[in-house]
């Protein structure tokens, strides 16, 4: 059986007679030489707790007010690799038909101030959790057992939390743990809060060139999302996130095919796939399709940080162009930052089709070139939608004002954008566009279209941190 029970044990020291020193037990450290298990009796399965768990927070109240209630669940996240913060994700124990113990198809989380979880709760740890004074939900479809904060389910305290959460001697080989995925388009709610290893992966073109962290490259939350996908046409994606505090934010984003191991979490409609640390991370095969173009060195730049709020758009040098409606981009600022904004709401027109271009940009400098920028909507309801879109062009033969009849080529498909699961606001990076077919002087255009009467068609765009780059 791949069950490991570790039980008390003494060594002897082979010349000096002392005792070897008492070190962590996680699958990920030597094993500790000690190890009382707890005899705790389960009264309740994490199923039951599941089904009676609502999107309210409820406090927990055994039907026998003299008796605790228990449930028991193995771990299979980690906050060693600063990935994970004050969180353990979980699984149910199930006993397949070999009578090894594995994780079942239930995952939850619970929330703990405290760090360093790992030297106590390590991956495969067995734990039992006495739910009596504590309060569970539903979230995004997945359950979460904590204290209360505010209205919803948060961290249990630091003087409370061995309290409720105590170790089993059991640990379950992570063979036992994880779930094999191939195909990106089998994920779903099920497998939230759950181990899985996707394999015959690799991040997407856009995802490349770039660190694991990039600072120009947050979301809402403060983490990068890059993404994973099992195809050259990139037909299906999973965001990657990853934070500040992983010990492997600096490291550059593998290009290679393999696997990626990890955390399925979900932040509202959107999935997010977490890694626990760099080593599951194992991109060594051939990628699939050819490498993304190389970048060089930045040549043309604009981080809108000159922006006036609530103003027109005015940049030196740049167009700002409403062909079909009145509405113009405008200058924002937010929290210090400034970026350009397209908003056709209450423009009163039934179409608004509003341009934002560069200067010119001259390409024959240089070998090669690319771009780069962030994106982030408000209020965009519907994706794909010809009435609500934003687009990327290429414009050459442009005298200032007629775009109409200017030469443009659409490059949007190679860049990543937001979409209407996307947080609002929150700016994500688009990738590497290729500009390598083109030469001469050219302008980049960005166009939104949108409604200023069909309040479900006027989502909003925003730019920020454009980036010409250049190989001499």
């Amino acid at each position: 059986m791949k069950t490991k029970f570790v039980k008390s044990i003494l060594f002897m020291a082979l010349a000096a007679g002392t005792l070897t020193s008492c070190v962590n037990d996680d699958d990920y450290n030597i094993p500790a030489l000690e190890c009382t298990e707890n005899s705790i009796t389960v009264t309740k399965t994490v199923e039951e707790i599941y089904n009676q768990a609502t999107s309210v927070a409820t406090l927990y109240q055994a039907a026998n007010e003299d008796a605790d209630d228990y449930i028991e669940a193995v771990v299979v996240s980690s906050d060693k690799g600063g990935n994970f913060y004050k969180t353990i994700y979980l699984n149910n124990i199930v006993t397949d038909g070999n009578g090894e113990l594995r994780a079942g198809n239930i995952g939850f989380s619970i929330q703990v101030n405290q760090t360093d979880l790992f030297t106590d709760y390590g991956v495969g740890r067995k734990v039992f959790i006495k739910l009596d004074g504590l309060y569970t939900q539903i979230r995004s479809n997945t359950l979460q057992i904590g204290a209360l904060f505010g209205s919803n389910v948060g961290q249990i305290p630091t003087e409370l939390y061995k309290n409720h959460i105590f170790r089993s001697c059991t640990i379950i080989e992570e063979s036992n743990l994880v779930n094999v995925i191939t195909d990106l388009s089998q994920i779903n709610d099920s497998y939230i809060g759950r181990l899985i290893r996707f394999e015959g992966v690799q991040f997407t073109d856009g995802s490349l060139n770039q660190t694991y962290y990039n600072a120009a490259n947050v979301d809402a939350g403060g983490q990068t999302l890059t993404y994973i996908t099992n195809s050259e046409e990139e037909t299906y994606t999973v965001p990657f996130r990853t934070s500040s505090f992983a010990d492997y934010a600096g490291t550059q984003v593998a290009s290679g095919n393999g696997s990626i191991t990890g955390i399925l979490t979900k932040f509202n409609t959107t999935y997010q796939f977490v890694s626990r640390y760099e080593t599951d991370i194992n991109l060594n095969g051939e990628r699939i399709g050819n490498l993304p173009i190389e970048v060089g060195d930045p040549f043309f730049t604009e981080d809108f940080q000159a922006a006036v709020n609530n103003t027109t758009f005015n940049f030196e040098g740049w167009y700002n162009i409403a062909e079909t409606g009145i509405r113009q981009w405008s200058e924002k600022v937010f929290q210090t930052n400034g970026y350009a904004e397209f908003n056709a709401y209450g423009s009163g027109s039934t179409v608004n089709e509003g341009w934002m271009i560069t200067p010119a940009i001259n390409l024959d400098d240089y070998s090669s070139v690319t771009f780069t920028f962030e994106t982030a909507q408000h209020h965009l309801e519907v994706d794909n939608s010809d009435d609500n879109k934003l687009e990327i062009f290429i414009i050459s033969n442009f005298n200032g004002t007629d775009i109409v009849n200017a030469t443009k080529v659409n490059v949007t498909d190679q860049a990543t954008l937001p979409t209407s699961a996307t947080a609002w606001y929150a700016f994500i990076n688009s990738g590497v566009i290729d500009l390598s077919g083109f030469s001469g002087q050219v302008h980049i255009g960005f166009k939104v279209t949108g409604s200023g009467t069909d309040d479900t068609l006027s989502g909003a765009f925003q730019i920020d941190n454009l980036v010409v780059s250049g190989v001499n």
